[in-house]
């Protein structure tokens, strides 16, 4: 018999589970400790940047490595613009067309300047290294 089982059978029922539920209250009491340490190492707003920066980062990643295949093979891409050309000749397409590049050239120009302004914000904290 080992000396946990032997421990074990030496407590009576009550003592075992007075100790059960005393660690369960000192490991609840850890995680609330946990969880307010985390919730006070988040910053308001955190989780947005770290969000659009992985979602740039992602899509900057899968434009590259598409532009390193159309520049491989430079055939692959005019079966593109040929469908791009005859859907800018339909009338229908136009203006959905121009709304998604003002929409998609404002998120571009926002995500430019939050990066430039973080990047100001770091050198300024740095001492302007």
């Amino acid at each position: 018999m080992s000396q946990q089982a032997k421990h074990a059978s030496e407590l009576s029922t009550a003592v075992r589970k007075k100790k059960l539920l005393a660690d369960a209250a000192l490991h609840r009491a850890n995680i609330i400790v946990a969880r307010a340490d985390i919730a006070a190492g988040v910053r308001p707003g955190a989780l947005t940047k770290d969000v659009l920066l992985h979602l740039t980062e992602s899509s900057k990643g899968l434009l590259l490595a598409s532009l390193r295949g159309v520049i491989a093979n430079p055939g692959k891409l005019s079966p593109l613009l040929l469908t791009g050309i005859s859907l800018l000749s339909k009338p229908f397409i136009r203006k959905p067309l121009m709304y998604a590049g003002i929409a998609g050239g404002a998120v571009a120009g926002a995500i430019y300047l939050i990066n430039l302004f973080s990047n100001k914000d770091t050198n300024q904290n740095d001492g302007g290294q």
